[in-house]
């Protein structure tokens, strides 16, 4: 089951991402917004990459060092330059997993 597509109202949101083991990941995030905006991605306060969205959805795969995971819940942090960025869908794979 799935909450649904989320909008962000201000311009910082975060999402947990629970780990049991830490290891290099990549998360991958489907963005879009009214228009075009940067995303500044961090996790647990570090930063992880900057993003461009635009009207239509588009994947955005970040590579999450090991070194930047702690066992238990993390914090994704998403700073955005514009309004209203919509979070489509996301997933989390060890790193070098085939892409969605």
């Amino acid at each position: 089951s799935s909450a649904g597509e989320v909008v962000m109202r201000g311009p910082y949101a975060t999402l947990v991402l629970p780990c049991l083991t830490p290891a290099d990941w990549q998360v991958t995030l489907w963005l879009s917004a009214p228009a075009p905006s940067s995303v500044r991605i961090d996790l647990n306060g570090g930063p992880l990459g900057t993003v461009e969205t635009t009207a239509g959805a588009a994947r955005h795969v970040v590579a999450v060092p090991r070194a930047a995971l702690f066992r238990g819940d993390n914090l994704l942090g998403l700073a955005a330059q514009g309004a209203a960025v919509r979070l489509h869908r996301i997933t989390m794979r060890p790193a070098g997993a085939e892409a969605d």
